[in-house]
């Protein structure tokens, strides 16, 4: 590695640079299509500043790398040397490897694309021709002269359907999926009640009210409650864990 200035001198090549740019920048136009000799000096000291390597290097530095006592001291100040003027030289072993390396490559992908393009290109040389006989063309032709796709038919949907609902048991059709859905028993009774209104029908004729459906439910409720029951006693289980919140509930023999 190069020794470098602090950042202190850094910043001040830098600012010198940039007051140096800002300077010419302030000389007028028409001054600077017929300069003057002092005018053509600055901007000609500034052009070979920015041709140059920006420096930022130690003014010791040669003193530094020699005293390092490192390896490839005079690798490295060569380098420096070569990149004020050619900038040709490598820093290390590692970046001539890495430049063959890329070298390597871009052979690689030119050498695909020349293998792509001449596989593209069209194939002059031989001819390849198919040939049927007379039997074969004329069985293909009776064949798709024989097969007729089916024509697509659409079900009419007719404009109006007829329903047909017991006046006592319209409530006990949708109590159960109402139940489920967890659909109260006023909404239960206004979506029953659209219903009806929608298809012509009277509500009077109807048993629709909120104790009917309270009731139903509370009957549904205790029909899956015994099903359940009958299923779970035929299998009988021989130990069982319970669990309850403090609650007191009765067993099956009607004892708490």
């Amino acid at each position: 590695a190069i020794p470098m200035k602090d950042r202190k001198h850094q910043l001040d090549q830098l600012i010198h640079l940039y007051n140096q740019w800002n300077s010419l920048k302030k000389i007028s136009l028409s001054r600077r299509q017929k300069p003057s000799k002092l005018i053509e000096t600055k901007i000609n000291s500034f052009e070979k500043v920015l041709a140059s390597l920006c420096d930022l290097s130690a003014t010791d530095a040669y003193h530094q790398l020699r005293s390092s006592h490192r390896k490839h001291w005079k690798e490295d100040w060569n380098f420096h040397e070569n990149q004020k003027t050619s900038r040709t030289f490598y820093i290390s072993n590692k970046d001539q490897a890495f430049s063959q390396s890329e070298d390597r490559r871009i052979a690689r992908v030119l050498h695909q694309e020349k293998i792509v393009e001449i596989s593209r290109s069209p194939l002059t040389d031989t001819t390849i021709t198919l040939k049927s006989s007379d039997s074969e063309t004329s069985d293909s032709s009776s064949k798709e002269d024989e097969f007729q796709l089916p024509s697509p038919k659409k079900r009419k949907k007719p404009v109006t359907v007829d329903l047909q609902f017991s006046a006592t048991k319209l409530i006990s059709t949708s109590v159960q999926v109402a139940d489920r859905c967890g659909i109260s028993i006023s909404n239960q009774l206004l979506l029953t009640s659209q219903i009806v209104n929608s298809g012509g029908g009277n509500i009077s004729d109807f048993s629709l009210s909120k104790s009917s459906i309270w009731r139903k439910r509370s009957s549904v409720r205790a029909e899956l409650a015994k099903t359940i029951k009958l299923e779970w006693l035929k299998e009988n289980p021989k130990h069982l864990i319970v669990h309850w919140d403090t609650k007191i509930f009765q067993t099956s023999s009607n004892k708490k």
